[in-house]
């Protein structure tokens, strides 16, 4: 073992130059998201969208660790008989234990040691660290991969370098090419979509452990003819599989069914209150396939809550609750009997539009009509899909996740206090206020965990804690500006989402375009910016069903570019 060991520290040595660099890219890409939340807002959306590239290219440069892979085989090369490790009392066996060592430590638990000190920064609790960290290593166990298909067999970096590219741009280029030939050839349409994910999956399988058994075949026997063979016809037997692969395995439902499941315990069914009454869909709008998007189609489902409290008066009238959706499961079913799941995402639809910081209005008909929440759903449909709505009409289910939100407090707030929020890994910052002419513009500082298994999983989880509104609230004039958002930016720095968004104020209800006045610019000076602060109440999910869709057909918008 100790001899093992020594193998390990002596590739350390000699890759230290390297190593050090791809540790301080790291650490660059971290050090640009602290800047970014730390940012005092006058830099201006233009250096949001530069520090935004300057991470993407650093996140780039880690993916040297491909070339380091490369280097590390290549130092006690395989193919040959004159490596110098082969006049030493070292098997083929030991040298493998070594370099797999290695490549755990270095591309595992560095990296997650690195970015550690990010996270926890970032409010991240263990169970968010242990996502993120599998989700890191994952990344670099996949680049790692790539770096080991062909240095174990072939010599010098330019024939690893030929050879890999080759085999990237060539099997699925071979596989399109024949798929898109016989789909022609046979007037068909091609597989189905969860035929083609089975055939991916299968095909990464394969290609993994292709990798690995040429690898682990060539340290034990050095029959570098035997594993080429082996590289050369798994390669094939993944061109096979992609083109004539039969059967849907619904691995991907599987995933995310397991992944639904995680969090199913954040979403109860039987928490719902039993004072909101859901209504099934008013209508629902297809579009596509089609548009600016290409070929994808959308389904929109509007639908109501009633129920919610609030007329009550609640610290001078404001509104007493509202309903926050987020992500959640949809399925139609079809006239045949056939049943399609999709992906439904919440895109709009609050249980109060807007908070009253004075007396609620005195016109009861429209308190009824901001009593009721109007929700909106997007799902996303495959062009398949999206046509069949033009002869048949589906039964839908939607299983909306909800967030009952109670009032619980109005704290006036300076604008230029940099008012600071944080709820775990979640924070929200005014980083910097400006008035111009009639208008209060606040730069708001957010961050959230970005996990990739929420992304797989649909998005079903939600922020915990409280929901902070600001406004600014005019109480002599009884009325509460409303804002418009001017500018809103995100990037995605070590699995922690940050966003940058500029919001503009206004304490009168004149036009935007219009000329600022002075009796709008005095209404802006006798306002102030208030906090509205909602604590949770409940979270639950909600079946919304209907048995056939009243469709409303939508063309989709027609897409000009070249």
């Amino acid at each position: 073992m100790s001899l093992t060991w020594h193998i390990v520290k002596k590739d350390l040595r000699a890759l230290k130059w390297p190593l050090g660099f791809w540790v301080l890219v790291i650490v660059a890409k971290l050090g640009i998201g602290a800047m970014l939340l730390n940012a005092d807002g006058t830099e201006g959306v233009n250096w949001f969208l530069k520090m935004d590239i300057l991470a993407r290219m650093l996140a780039g440069f880690e993916f040297v660790s491909f070339l380091l892979t490369a280097a590390l085989i290549h130092g006690d090369p395989l193919v040959g008989t004159t490596a110098f490790w082969m006049t030493r009392p070292i098997s083929g066996a030991r040298l493998l234990r070594a370099k797999l060592c290695w490549l755990g430590l270095v591309f595992g638990l560095l990296p997650v040691l690195v970015t550690l000190p990010w996270w926890l920064g970032c409010g991240y609790g263990p169970h968010e660290i242990a996502w993120a960290a599998a989700e890191t290593a994952a990344i670099h166990a996949a680049v790692v991969l790539l770096g080991l298909m062909w240095s174990p067999v072939v010599q010098g970096y330019g024939r690893f370098l030929m050879w890999t590219i080759v085999t990237l741009f060539a099997v699925p280029t071979l596989v399109g090419s024949i798929i898109q030939g016989l789909n022609h050839l046979l007037q068909s349409q091609g597989p189905s979509d969860p035929v083609m994910a089975a055939r991916m999956t299968l095909g990464g399988g394969i290609a993994v452990a292709a990798i690995l058994g040429a690898m682990i075949h060539q340290y034990l026997t050095l029959r570098t003819r035997r594993s080429i063979t082996l590289l050369a016809g798994s390669a094939g037997l993944i061109v096979l599989v992609g083109v004539a692969w039969p059967w849907a395995l619904n691995i991907d439902a599987r995933v995310k069914t397991w992944l639904r499941q995680r969090a199913a315990g954040e979403w109860p069914a039987a928490a719902a209150p039993a004072d909101l009454k859901f209504s099934s869909f008013r209508y629902a709008e297809v579009s596509g396939p089609g548009g600016r998007n290409g070929t994808a189609g959308k389904l929109r489902l509007d639908w109501d809550v009633e129920g919610l409290d609030i007329r009550r008066p609640v610290s001078g009238g404001t509104w007493a609750q509202l309903l926050q959706s987020y992500d959640g499961e949809c399925s139609l079913r079809w006239p045949d009997g056939n049943v399609e799941p999709v992906q439904a995402r919440a895109r709009s639809g609050t249980g109060s539009r807007m908070d009253f910081i004075g007396p609620l209005p005195a016109n009861l008909e429209q308190a009824q009509d901001l009593a009721a929440g109007h929700f909106t759903t997007q799902v996303d449909l495959m062009p398949a899909v999206a046509e069949r709505f033009a002869n048949e009409v589906p039964a839908c289910t939607l299983t909306a996740h909800l967030r009952l939100m109670q009032f619980e407090s109005v704290t006036p707030v300076s604008p230029t206090s940099g008012a600071y929020h944080a709820t775990g890994s979640t924070s929200e910052r005014i980083a910097h206020a400006e008035k111009t002419g009639e208008e209060l513009e606040i730069v708001f500082i957010r961050r959230a965990a970005s996990l990739g298994v929420d992304y797989l999983g649909g998005g079903v989880l939600a922020p915990p804690g409280p929901i902070i509104r600001y406004h600014l609230a005019n109480k002599e004039r009884r009325l509460v500006g409303m804002y418009q958002q001017i500018d809103h930016r995100e990037t995605r720095i070590g699995t922690v989402g940050i966003s940058w968004q500029t919001l503009a104020y206004r304490a009168s209800n004149r036009p935007r375009a219009a000329r600022p006045t002075l009796e709008a610019i005095n209404a802006l000076n006798d306002a102030e910016l208030v906090a509205v602060t909602y604590r949770e109440v409940a979270r639950f999910s909600q079946e919304i069903r209907s048995d056939a869709l009243q469709v409303r057909r939508v063309d989709p918008i027609p897409d000009h570019r070249p």
